[in-house]
Order: C-alpha cells, then sequence, then structure tokens
C-alpha cells in the first residue's frame, strides 16, 4: 500500500493516520522522515538525496517529512513546526535543485496533522531521463530505490538505466504506430475504415518496462467512459466493461462508435468515429465536440490509471486516421458555423504530442493547445480559435465535468 493511487492534493491527515493504523512499512514506493536533515551533518544530507534521487531512478515514490517510524513503520505524526515550515521547505527545493542533476520533476504538497504542526509530502515520479546523480566534491554518486530501502546503483544497473531511458521514445512510436496499423485492419472494428480521432496516453514507466498496471479497482472502471457520471446517471450510455487478451476494454453499450482500451503496460487508448468525426460526404470533424471532450476525459482517465498504480509522466500522442479530404467544422457549441475551406491533405494526421508531468495545476485545454492547434492546422488553418490573445481557452464551463463531482 501507498499514498499514490491518490492525487497529491487530496491526501489528507486521514490518509496519514490511516498509514500509521494500517502499519503502512516502508517500501519501493514510500519513506518517513521524522524532520529535515541537519543542514551541518552531510552524510544525513546525502541520504536525503539519496531517497529523493532514488524515486526518480526507480519507480517514483512519496517521501513524507514529519512521520516518525520505527523500524520502517509508522507511529506518530509529530509534523514540522509551522514557524520553520516555510524555510525547510525553501531549503529542500534549494539543495535538490544544486545537487542533483540532471533536474528533476517533484511536487510538494503539505497536510496539517495538529495545532502548528505540518507534514511535508514529496511525490517523485518515476524519471524519463534516469539515472539522476547527487553531486558531491565534484563526484557523482547514484542510488536506486527498493522495497528493502536505497542502495548505490551497480555499474550493470547504471548502464540499463542510461540503455532504457534512451529507448523509450522509440518505444513509444512503436506502440503508437502498431495500435494505428491494428485499427486500420479488416480485423479491427468495422468503424475504424471511416474517418476517426485515436489518442493514446503511455506512461514513461510502461514504456521502459517497470511497471504493470493493476485492475482490481472495479468501480474505477467507470472512469474509462468518455460520458460523465453526471449523463451517466441522466440514463445515458457510459458503455460496457468486459476483458481482451491487452486488459479492460469499455465500449457503448449500444453500436461501437468509441471504445477505451487500458493495457497492461499502463497504457491507454481512447478513439472514436461519430462523436468526433461526422460521416457527411466525405467526413467532417467536429472540433468543438472533440476539443471539450477531450478537455474533459484527459484528466478523467489521468485519475483512473492513478488508481491502477499507473502515474506520471505520461505522454499524450493523438492521431485522425482516414481522413483524406475530411474538413473542419467551425463550430463553436451547436451554432451554425462553415466548414473549413480546405480538406485535410493526407491520409492520417499525428498532432503535437503532449507531456504531462504530474506536477503544477494547468489546465488541461491550457496544456493541450498545441494538439489543438495542430488539429486546426491540418484543415489549413492558422490556430484553434478557441483561445483569447492570453492563451486561455474561451468556453463555456457549462461544457466541462464538474472537477469537484466524485466518481
Amino acid at each position: 500500500m501507498s499514498l499514490l493511487y491518490k492525487p497529491l492534493e487530496t491526501i489528507t491527515s486521514a490518509d496519514l493516520k490511516g498509514l500509521i493504523d494500517n502499519g503502512v512499512r516502508e517500501s519501493l514506493y514510500i519513506e518517513y522522515k521524522t524532520e529535515v536533515f541537519d543542514k551541518r551533518d552531510a552524510k544525513k544530507r546525502m541520504q536525503f538525496l539519496g531517497s529523493i534521487s532514488g524515486f526518480a531512478n526507480a519507480s517514483g515514490g512519496d517521501l513524507l517529512i514529519g512521520v516518525e517510524a520505527q523500524d520502517g513503520v509508522p507511529v506518530a505524526l509529530p509534523g514540522i513546526d509551522d514557524a520553520v515550515f516555510e524555510q525547510e521547505k525553501l531549503r529542500i527545493l534549494a539543495v535538490v535543485g544544486s545537487s542533483i542533476q540532471p533536474s528533476m520533476l517533484k511536487d510538494l504538497h503539505e497536510v496539517p496533522v495538529s495545532e502548528g504542526r505540518r507534514v511535508l509530502i514529496i511525490r517523485i515520479p518515476r524519471s524519463w531521463n534516469p539515472p539522476h546523480g547527487i553531486e558531491n566534491d565534484g563526484h557523482y554518486h547514484f542510488y536506486q530505490r527498493h522495497s528493502a530501502g536505497r542502495s548505490p546503483m551497480t555499474l550493470d544497473e547504471l548502464r540499463m538505466s542510461f540503455t532504457l531511458a534512451a529507448g523509450v521514445p522509440e518505444r513509444m512510436r512503436q506502440f503508437h504506430a502498431s495500435r494505428i496499423a491494428w485499427l486500420k485492419e479488416p480485423r479491427s472494428p468495422g468503424y475504424w475504415q471511416k474517418p476517426a480521432f485515436v489518442m493514446h496516453i503511455l506512461p514513461f514507466s510502461g514504456m521502459m518496462g517497470m511497471a504493470t498496471a493493476n485492475f482490481s479497482n472495479k468501480h474505477a472502471m467507470w472512469l474509462l467512459s468518455p460520458i460523465s457520471n453526471r449523463d451517466q446517471n441522466m440514463q445515458q450510455d457510459g458503455g460496457v466493461l468486459r476483458y481482451n487478451a491487452d486488459g479492460p476494454l469499455r465500449t457503448p453499450a449500444g453500436g461501437d462508435n468509441w471504445h477505451t482500451q487500458l493495457f497492461r503496460n499502463g497504457a491507454l487508448e481512447h478513439a472514436g468515429a461519430e462523436p468526433y468525426i461526422s460521416a457527411e460526404g466525405s467526413g467532417v470533424v467536429l472540433a468543438w465536440t472533440l476539443q471539450t471532450t477531450l478537455v474533459n476525459i484527459i484528466p478523467r482517465y489521468i485519475r483512473a490509471l492513478a488508481t491502477f498504480g499507473v502515474t506520471p509522466p505520461m505522454l499524450i500522442v493523438s492521431s485522425l486516421i482516414n481522413v483524406p479530404g475530411v474538413k473542419l467544422w467551425q463550430g463553436k457549441g451547436y451554432a451554425c458555423h462553415p466548414l473549413s475551406r480546405e480538406g485535410i491533405d493526407r491520409e492520417n494526421v499525428l498532432l503535437p504530442e503532449i507531456l504531462f508531468t504530474g506536477t503544477g495545476d494547468e489546465p488541461p485545454a491550457k496544456l493541450l493547445k498545441p494538439m489543438f492547434d495542430g488539429l486546426w492546422n491540418a484543415a489549413g488553418l492558422d490556430r484553434c480559435p478557441y483561445y483569447g490573445k492570453d492563451g486561455q481557452w474561451d468556453i463555456d464551463e457549462n461544457w466541462l465535468d464538474d472537477p469537484d463531482r466524485p466518481y
């Protein structure tokens, strides 16, 4: 058990107390420290940095500061005094930023545990650019996390880390290309012979062979529908769940115009024809419907992946297939607008890729802007017109899912 299944910002003192009640021992994914290292103790400083870099060089994890543990089992939540909390947080960021190379992603979250005391959680995702070393007196030290703690990386582990990292982009391209090829073959569902949209969310950990998705959480499977729970409760089609050789597959109860497929390596594929591309004439891309749907479902799918043990960083790769001559419908909402003057000039279109790191609070629409601009470029237009000069998406919030709705 760890906290990685929960979005960092949702972790509360009740979750931390649950670690104590359940005797959650330090593991591959979690480590406890009572306090930040003493700045005068060089050995403790190296141990602290080894914990941070070790998570990044392995499968990612959470470092909890302000949790007392005995033999790796949490027993109390003394927290960090509010009087020094911000100072200690800044010191951590400064030391990690100046000592670990290459620089690495991390996210911080604070949880009040008693009057004037807080626990600091540092979440470190699995790195896509390992190995990360700690610079000390002109030498670099490399650590890797394992189930019993951390240890220096051996020469073979370093060699494997460099090799795996170098091969990730190629494995992602191969995975995406093989799925597009399969969808276009006659044996695939019949609707893929028509114009369609295909999206893949590809976790770096899965592409490096470092993660296997855990599909035991049946409730989270509802998150795999492009229809929100709100609409499902209104008797609309949220889809049915079944399994195939790749993993869980959700399809609509009636018809076959979309699917969401989970793979054992944590990758996710969502594809659709009629919801996003009308079959009128040679076909029309319904840009507004496609874009508002993606803004809704990508955060939902990432939350679902987190419950299956799949965490960022991730690459979002999207394509249009079977689209030569297809035009773009320029409507906003359901208003009538003309089609683009030009049609798409090729069979398949690979849209700009999006890197999702899991850090920061960038709105989905802003994160996806390069992909959306690429969609409009494919139809001969200079950019997506749904964004203002400030880069913010001018969208009716009624089109968006309620982010606070429980799923």
